[in-house]
């Protein structure tokens, strides 16, 4: 399932980034990556995404949300 297929309050495991090497990048340097637990705080279904990644606040887009793989906890 996708990021933004996660509603709020849901939590989530990221399985994997789907991208090339600067998407990755950058999503990685959000504190975003493979195996970390992330919980959605703002998903309204349109505009961007706000989630908690390791007491962090995270805001991101709806396109870069759509391309990482997650599994709902």
């Amino acid at each position: 399932m996708k990021l933004t297929d996660l509603r709020q309050g849901e939590k989530a495991k990221v399985l994997s980034l789907f991208g090339g090497a600067n998407f990755v990048c950058k999503v990685k340097n959000m504190g975003i990556t493979e195996e970390c637990f992330i919980e959605v705080l703002k998903n309204d279904g349109r505009g961007p995404l706000i989630i908690k990644q390791d007491g962090s606040k995270i805001v991101i887009g709806r396109m870069m949300a759509s391309r990482i793989e997650v599994e709902k906890l």
